[in-house]
């Protein structure tokens, strides 16, 4: 056929324009596509003869997937990119069986060319320009993959998305088999899942700020993994309390990132909970933006729930959590971060006794009063402790006691015992009362020796008023030679009263003073104790007679001493009885010592009456010290009470010179004791004699040689009492005189 024929140049016009077309399309520069939308579906076969090129069209931040199949489950199929000079920039490669994800920039003029050493191999290649975490692709909003464990190389897919506003995302994480961990943005989130312990939604939720993320699946090496991942925007930005949890973290994945973010910096409390073998370890830190902030549990055991104190700071923190490469076997935790909270607050705790890891929590006391704290240990003991030397209380059980708090946010302490694992509790609740009141009581149990765990007690005492007290100790538990000492200091202060030793069986009383405000009493264990010693510790206001005191005195140990009021001037009784031992009392030994000349013996009951004045009175037991221990009951009484020394008003006796004169002199409160003074004008007494008759009436005799003149007479107590009347004795010369006779 001739090329003029019109069919030949027809078809040769037409092949010119189509050539034309390609060759036009060929030099078309690429360009961006919508977000998400899909710029590549190529699929076929490749096998180790043939190798498939795609040339690109389309440019910029690109997710890919790449899907195999056929072969051998060991057979695998290598994506690569090349520049348009077919430079390699980067590879990926993908198993029979897997859905692999790459996130790419895919440049002008660029290729993708696929290759295996396999016979023949299926594959898929699906690319997406860069989507938003909630629109990742066009065709679906969630995006999933198959990762086959590879031994010693760990499996990963990655996308890179557009978060379009700040915010709190939730992820739907899934796992129908096998585990991973999803990693943002490096070390920004990190967090596990494990088939059949996917996390929930809301451990599930994190901030991210507006931009660009990039979405890495790290996949187990051991296992196959078929993984999922959703995004739902549902908040603006995190709030307390901030739970954490964790199922699976440990074995493959060693680490965690957990990102929290707050719209102000704030002080909070941390509770750490693992589960896990006891002897199995993770630690725990908080990052303020890339700072380590201050936080004390960093090592948390299995089976141990563990509080501390930290900051969060405004923006973004970050809780980093890593287990130990010795451990057996993974570990799960919950933590939860809150705010400072006020009493009405319960924390509750765990720890393994090896692992010294104390708790601690802040709480906010509003106001200056009582607050009362309910502590239990179902195993094991530990010391709760507030600020450092004002509140130390050993818990062995159940307790439950009152302390006055000031206000403001105080640190407590939860001090484990060294060798026991312990199950704690704390409630701390507010009460009306806003100090306490007298009789104080408190006990306290399983005081080891100094160096041990545990060897002293603070409890504050606060008081409206302040004034004289008796203390009451009773030393128990321990060895015969165990001993405990007892202080009273004011915070901040030295120690004002001290008993230095209390042996164990012994009840001792001391006598002293406590001020208004707030003081603190210091329990201890003697240093060579060889026992836990346990103890009862009150303290009594002054009680007036009658009154009843009684206790046990060890001979090396001190002398009970107590102090009473008298209501009013009188006789009173004191009778000591002695069950054991040997002893005496003395009453007022600073002063006169009134009473208890004698020591009695074990078995001897005395009673002696004292005529004291009306008000404080001091009582010393003294103990025989050549007796082991001596056993002694006090009980005290008033016999009668002594009117007020005085004279009858206007008493005036005329005595003649020469004659001796026996006068009676009248008024009340006159005792054996009440001294009678005659006084000369110028204040020297003279010789006279006195009779008590009754407590009315004194005998007084004055001699014949007294002088001329005017006298005061002058009476007293020993108590201090005086009373004084002029001119009551006159002395005049006796005057005859004659009948004058007038004649």
């Amino acid at each position: 056929m001739s090329a003029h024929h019109p069919f030949v140049r027809l078809s040769t016009a037409l092949l010119v324009f189509v050539l034309t077309i390609s060759l036009f399309a060929l030099r078309l520069p690429a360009h961006a596509a919508e977000p998400g939308a899909e710029i590549i579906n190529f699929s076929g076969t490749v096998g180790n003869t043939t190798t498939r090129t795609l040339a690109l069209t389309e440019t910029g931040p690109t997710n890919m997937s790449l899907a195999v199949s056929g072969g051998t489950a060991t057979d695998s199929i290598t994506l690569t990119l090349l520049t348009a000079a077919d430079v390699t920039l980067t590879a990926w490669s993908a198993r029979s069986g897997e859905t692999i994800w790459a996130t790419a920039d895919l440049p002008v003029g660029g290729k993708l060319r696929l290759t295996t050493l396999a016979t023949s191999l299926d594959f898929t290649l699906q690319a997406y320009a860069r989507g938003t975490v909630l629109a990742p692709t066009v065709a679906a909003a969630s995006l999933a993959g198959v990762i086959i464990g590879t031994g010693d190389a760990t499996g990963s897919s990655a996308v890179q998305l557009a978060v379009p506003t700040a915010g709190l995302y939730q992820l739907a994480l899934g796992a129908s088999s096998g585990a991973f961990q999803l990693i943002v943005d490096a070390n920004y989130l990190r967090k596990t899942v494990v088939s059949g312990q996917v996390p929930t939604a809301e451990d599930s939720t994190y901030y991210f700020a507006a931009g660009n993320h990039t979405f890495t699946i790290s996949a187990s090496k051991t296992e196959q993994t078929a993984w999922s991942l959703g995004i739902t925007q549902v908040g603006t930005i995190d709030s307390l309390p901030y739970t954490e949890v964790a199922n699976v973290v440990g074995g493959a994945f060693t680490e965690e990132w957990i990102p929290i973010q707050v719209a102000a910096g704030i002080e909070v409390n941390l509770r750490v909970a693992v589960s896990g073998s006891p002897t199995d370890k993770l630690t725990v830190e908080l990052y303020n933006g890339t700072t380590l902030a201050s936080f004390a549990p960093a090592l948390v055991a299995g089976q141990e729930t563990i509080w501390g104190t930290s900051q969060l700071a405004a923006g973004v923190n970050h809780l980093h959590i890593v287990t130990q490469g010795t451990n057996s076997s993974p570990l799960s935790y919950s933590i939860t971060l809150s705010a400072i909270g006020s009493p009405g607050v319960t924390l509750t705790g765990a720890s393994q006794g090896a692992s010294l890891v104390n708790s601690t929590a802040r709480v906010n006391f509003p106001s200056n009063g009582l607050y009362r704290f309910t502590l239990a240990a179902n195993a094991g003991r530990y010391q709760l402790r507030l600020g450092d030397n004002y509140l130390r209380r050993i818990v062995a059980g159940a307790d439950s006691f009152t302390a006055f708090v000031p206000a403001g946010v105080q640190t407590l302490v939860v001090d484990q015992d060294s060798a026991l694992g312990t199950t704690w509790s704390v409630v701390i609740t507010a009460v009306e009362q806003t100090a306490d009141a007298l009789p104080f009581t408190r006990t306290g149990q399983t005081l080891t020796s100094t160096g041990g765990d545990f060897a002293e007690e603070w409890l504050p005492i606060a008081l409206t008023t302040g004034g004289p007290v008796n203390i009451r100790l009773v030393a128990t538990d321990g060895n015969e030679a165990d001993a405990l000492t007892f202080e009273i200091a004011q915070p901040g202060a030295t120690a004002s009263f001290t008993l230095s030793a209390i042996f164990q069986g012994e009840s001792t009383w001391a006598t002293t003073s406590l001020q208004a405000g707030t003081s603190l009493l210091r329990v201890t264990a003697a240093s060579g104790n060889t026992r836990p010693m346990s103890y009862t510790l009150e303290i009594w206001p002054v009680q007036a007679v009658p009154v009843a005191f009684a206790g046990s005195a060890h001979n090396e140990g001190l002398d009970p001493t107590f102090t009473l009021s008298a209501p009013e001037d009188g006789i009173y009784t004191f009778t000591l009885n002695l069950a054991n031992g040997a002893g005496q009392i003395v009453v007022d030994k600073t002063q006169t010592s009134v009473a208890g000349t004698a020591v009695l013996a074990a078995g001897t009951v005395l009673t002696q009456r004292v005529q004291l004045k009306a008000g404080l009175h001091t009582l010393t037991f003294e103990r025989d010290v050549t007796q082991l221990v001596t056993d002694w009951a006090v009980t005290t009484g008033l016999v009668r009470a002594t009117p007020p020394l005085s004279l009858t008003n206007g008493l005036s006796f005329v005595v003649p010179l020469g004659n001796v004169a026996e006068l009676i002199l009248t008024g009340t409160g006159f005792t054996s004791e009440t001294t009678v003074t005659l006084l000369d004008a110028n204040g020297t007494a003279v010789p006279i004699t006195a009779v008590v008759l009754s407590t009315t009436q004194i005998r007084l005799n004055i001699p014949a040689n007294t002088a001329l003149g005017t006298y005061t007479l002058r009476l007293s107590n020993p108590a201090g009492e005086l009373v004084e009347q002029v001119g009551a004795v006159t002395i005049i010369k006796n005057t005859l005189y004659l009948p004058l006779t007038v004649r």
